[in-house]
């Protein structure tokens, strides 16, 4: 679990970079508010993560997380990438999803471990976090299906 609390807390800090650059690089209004908020619950997560370090009396190190490094360098190749407009902003909600489904998977694993652990106040204060990535992934898919996803293939016809 120590190691699943450390990749997150590594990945979140990563992440907290990333968001401002992503914000910039949207042009649709939705995607970049998207963005801008990223940094509020990035922030919020990080806060639960020391928290839970603390109620584990652990040392708070965090990981190199390779693995969402890989995705946020996509995600910020993208936003590089070409000329701004609907296409780009297709391409970079479907690296943020990528970005949010490995968070969720790795605080659906670090609540799993805690309620296994009887670590209820960690599985409770790691549970508000799994919840808000679950929420941001149904608001995404949302935004893909109803917004950013038609406007891309109008303006690639």
């Amino acid at each position: 679990m120590i190691a699943e609390l450390s990749d997150a807390l590594g990945a979140d800090r990563r992440l907290l970079d990333a968001w401002p650059v992503l914000a910039d690089a949207a042009s649709a209004q939705t995607l970049k508010r998207f963005c801008a908020e990223g940094v509020d619950y990035t922030r919020e997560r990080l806060r639960r993560l020391e928290t839970a370090f603390s109620i584990l009396q652990a040392h708070s190190a965090a990981s190199s997380a390779d693995a969402i490094g890989c995705l946020i360098k996509a995600a910020l190749d993208v936003a590089g990438a070409g000329d701004a407009g609907p296409v780009r902003d297709a391409a970079l909600l479907a690296g943020i999803q990528k970005l949010s489904h490995y968070g969720h998977a790795s605080y659906a694993s670090i609540v799993g471990f805690a309620e296994t652990l009887e670590e209820d106040a960690v599985a409770k204060l790691l549970d508000a976090s799994l919840d808000e990535k679950g929420e941001a992934i149904e608001v995404m898919m949302d935004m893909a299906a109803d917004e950013i996803n038609p406007r891309a293939a109008r303006a690639d016809a």
